[in-house]
Parts: structure tokens; sequence; C-alpha cells
């Protein structure tokens, strides 16, 4: 399992996406984040648990004015680690670069609606 300790400061976001291989988890310390949980809009605030199963499509983003803290995890832990490492280094900062850097640490992102 990885655990972060997770700041969204307002008007941040993660696109949606999918874990192939991993569950992943938000229990909300403070705040509020809106969410995309396979095509159906969902809110967490303060106190709530987010499960967010293995191949379901999810987005995270924080439209509030106000930051949003979080744990977050995912169980398996499986490449996850080494990825955030490797977005920290990532020289070529666009979406495509983000995108294939992630897909080949299992986290694959869905294009844009529409």
């Amino acid at each position: 399992m990885l655990l972060v300790h997770a700041t969204f400061p307002s008007g941040t976001f993660v696109p949606p996406h999918i874990h192939p291989k991993q569950d992943e988890y938000i229990y909300m310390l403070s705040g509020r984040l809106d969410l995309l949980l396979d095509g159906t809009d969902a809110v967490a605030t303060s106190g709530d648990l987010v499960r967010m199963p293995m191949g379901i499509p999810h987005g995270i983003f924080n439209k509030s004015a106000a930051a949003a803290k979080c744990l977050f995890w995912v169980c398996p832990t499986r490449s996850l680690f080494q990825l955030f490492v490797a977005l920290h280094n990532l020289e070529e900062q666009t979406p495509e670069a983000l995108m294939a850097l992630s897909a080949e640490h299992e986290v694959n992102f869905l294009p844009p609606p529409g």
C-alpha cells in the first residue's frame, strides 16, 4: 500500500483515469472534492471515505475556493511511487509526456470528453 497526505489547492484536479491493477481510496480531512466516479458526479467532504475500485474510471477536482486535504492511498502499490518520482523529474511538461509516462506505470488517462 502507498499512503500519501495530499493537499489539492483550489482549482487543481486529476483528470479522469483508470488504475487497471490497483484500488484507490481518499479519506477527506478537510475541504471538498468533486469526483467523477464511473461517469457519475459525486462530492466528498471532511470525514468521507471514497473507494475507487481498480478498472473504474475516476477523476478528482477541487472546484471550491479553499484547499482540500486528504489521505490518498492505493493498494497494491505496484509502481505508483516510481511514477510520482518520475513525474517530479519529468523534463517535458506536456499532457502527452505525462500520459505516456503514466501509462508506463499502470495509470491510464482517458481522452477528454466530446
